[in-house]
Parts: C-alpha cells; structure tokens; sequence
C-alpha cells in the first residue's frame, strides 16, 4: 500500500467517525427538545386544569350598583351563575349566609368587604370589593350642625365644642356615639318620659349623633320688650321657677331670638344622664361626686363656681336643683318611694317649702290633683347631693333653689 492511499483510507475513517459524532449529538439535541416540548404540553394541560377549576371564582361578580360620589350608603351587588355544578354558600362581610344566585348587600361605610364561597367539596372562594363612594363622617372635632346664627367659640368634641349667638348665648355640643342615648330611670315603671317633644329630641339625637346643651343654668333677660331664657355668663341664673315656667320659656327661645332652623326645650331625662355619662369620661365619677357643686347658702352667678366645669358645661352638680321633663307616677305602692322623699327628709312638700325659705304660689294642700310630679336633678345651695340625685314635685311648685337649663337640637 502506497502513502497515496494510506492517507485516502485514515480521511474516510476520520470522516465516518465525524458523521458517527455529529448523528449522535443530533439524537441527544432532539430528545432533549423532544422532553421540553412535552413537559410544555403537561404545563399547557395543568393551566387549563387550573382554569377549570377556577372557572366558579372567575363567574362569580361582586358589582358596586351605584359608582356615584358621597353616597349615605351603597348596594353591593353579588352575581353567581345559576348553571354553577356544586351547592354552595356565601358567608357574608357580617357573617350572616345565603344561598342566592343573586344577593343585595347594603353597607354604609368605605372599606375593603370580603364576601366567602364555601363549595359542597369544601372549597373556598374569597373574593373582595371595595367602597371608596360614601360621605365620610364628619370630623372628630366637628360637631353634626351648627345652627344659623351661631359661630364656634372655644373647644373640641372631646373637651366642650361650644357656639355662640350674637347675643352672647353659648351652648356646648354633648356627643352621643350611635345616637343612643342613656335614661337612669328607663327600667323603672313609675318614671315616664315620653312626651312628644321629647320623642322628637331622641329621634333627632339618634340621627344627628348628638345635640347642644346650655353652657350655664338658665338666666332670665329682657329681649324686644319681652322677658326670656337666656344661657348667658356670670349673671344670677333663674331660680324660684316653677316647671310651667320653666319649660315655656325653654320652648319659646328660639322663637323669641327668631332662630328657625333649631328647636329648644328645657331638658330631659335623656339630655341630663346622657350628658353626665359624657362628663363622666372626662372627670370619673363626676355625676355621683360631692367635690364639685356650690352647697352652700350663697347662690353664685352661672359659670362661677370653677370647681363645676366640665367640658365646658357649668354646674351641674351644684347651685340650682333642675327641673326636667321626666314624671313621678305616684301610687300606694310606691309613695314610700325614698327617692321621692324630700330633701330635707321632710314628710310631704309643705314642709320642704317651709324648710327651703320658699315663696309657693301652691302649697301641699292646693296642688291640683291632675298636676303632674316632674323630676329635678343635681344637688343644690341648700343640699348636698351629687348631679345624678332626683327629686320630684308639683309641675306647679316653685322653690329658691331650683332652676333650669335647656337644650337645641334639629
């Protein structure tokens, strides 16, 4: 064999053995390419196993009815496909259920809302929603209205938001949280307060969150010509009022003073304990305390006793006895009744009369037997007693150490 062919032979070898390499990564490159394609093809199916199994989650629509801006309250609309295969249940935001294909759900408040779709094979669904569209409230240190004809003065909601009249009549907001308000005496049958005026205050409390109560125990004034109840500064409050009186000129104040868009009535058995609760935040046990009233025989000017003001409101514990709108049913069974006693421990109203230097247009004796008995509260010049003690007499009995206050609301 000559070198000619020698090397012909070694270049077809090299040849082959190049061909034999190449073929074999060939083989190993396709089968690599062969498995992906086929794990793609297993993801493929997985994503539409997925799908189906999500298929409920993407029918089922939580839809807001109304995208209109500062709405009082709006419906959520819940949309679940009739044609869904399982049973199911939807645990709503309040945790109450249904099982309806299509449900209303009211809510008041912005916020985030999560509805629950819970399977017969125990799955679960969560979808959520949220409400950016209703009014916000009104700020914290706002009170829900300021009557017309009244400017802000001094104060916040928590410490004594106090408006102004031109005249000089001040008023101090009394926050009520959800409107409810707080009645000592609710539970008690010989202890009613349920005129129509004092409806019609309780409603509005309920709706508005709150009310104005007079800052100083009620004073009297000469106005166009006419005497009127005036909740004015360091002047001699009104005393020797009978309750006729008393819850005329409360009544008549805004019509004396030509304020049409508020109301006022002397206060009642809401407006008094629902305002002591309030002050009883601010100073602990305020209502039930003897540290704060004027008890002694002098009667000072309203908002001069410093010791008597919280939030802003004066003299409730002290000063003046109060009359308000609540009545004392008296029968046999209950004319013991020691809460109804005198304040001197006298046995009947004569004697308390006599007792408190009181000029009485009525005495025990000449009391009109269709009268009824209103409740006063507080302790007074004469009495040491703390703001949440009560006592009641004639509606026609007056005494120099009681008075009265009142209160304006929508």
């Amino acid at each position: 064999m000559n070198k000619r062919m020698l090397i012909i032979i070694i270049s077809i070898i090299i040849l082959i053995i190049i061909t034999v390499i190449t073929v074999t990564i060939a083989n190993i490159t396709f089968n690599k390419n062969d498995k992906n394609d086929s794990d793609s093809d297993v993801i493929q199916d997985n994503s539409i196993t997925d799908l189906e199994d999500n298929k409920e989650e993407a029918e089922i629509q939580l839809i807001l009815e109304n995208e209109a801006e500062n709405l009082d309250e709006v419906k959520i609309l819940i949309q679940v496909p009739e044609d869904i295969n399982q049973n199911y249940q939807i645990i709503l935001p309040d945790e109450t259920t249904t099982e309806e294909h299509i449900k209303e759900y009211l809510v008041n408040k912005n916020g985030k809302y999560k509805f629950i779709f819970v399977f017969d094979d125990n799955n679960k669904i969560e979808k959520s929603i949220e409400v950016t569209n209703i009014k916000e409230d009104k700020k914290k240190n706002e009170p829900s209205f300021i009557p017309e004809n009244f400017s802000y003065k001094s104060g916040t909601i928590d410490t004594g938001y106090t408006i102004e009249d031109q005249y000089g009549n001040e008023f101090v907001w009394v926050p009520v949280e959800d409107g409810i308000m707080i009645r000592k005496n609710s539970k008690k049958s010989n202890y009613i307060d349920s005129e129509n005026n004092v409806n019609a205050f309780v409603n509005s409390v309920l709706n508005y969150q709150g009310f104005y109560i007079a800052k100083y125990e009620a004073s009297k004034a000469e106005f166009n010509g006419e005497i009127v109840a005036t909740s004015f500064y360091n002047v001699e409050p009104w005393y020797n009022i009978s309750y006729k009186e008393a819850t005329e000129m409360s009544t008549n104040f805004c019509t004396k003073f030509g304020y049409n868009d508020i109301n006022s009535m002397i206060v009642s058995s809401y407006a008094w304990d629902t305002t002591l609760n309030w002050l009883n935040h601010t100073q602990k046990s305020y209502s039930t305390s003897l540290d704060y009233g004027n008890y002694t025989d002098k009667l000072n000017n309203t908002g001069t006793t410093e010791k008597d003001i919280i939030n802003n409101i004066c003299d409730m514990s002290g000063n003046l006895k109060e009359w308000t709108t609540e009545v004392y049913i008296q029968t046999e069974e209950n004319n013991e009744n020691t809460e109804n006693q005198t304040e001197k421990n006298s046995g009947n109203v004569a004697q308390e009369i006599n007792n408190n230097r009181t000029n009485v247009s009525n005495t025990v004796t000449e009391i009109d037997g269709n009268e009824k008995l209103r409740v006063l509260k507080g302790g007074s010049i004469n009495l040491s007693k703390p703001a949440t003690s009560q006592i009641s007499f004639s509606e026609s009995v007056s005494n120099e150490s009681w008075g009265f206050r009142f209160v304006l609301y929508k």
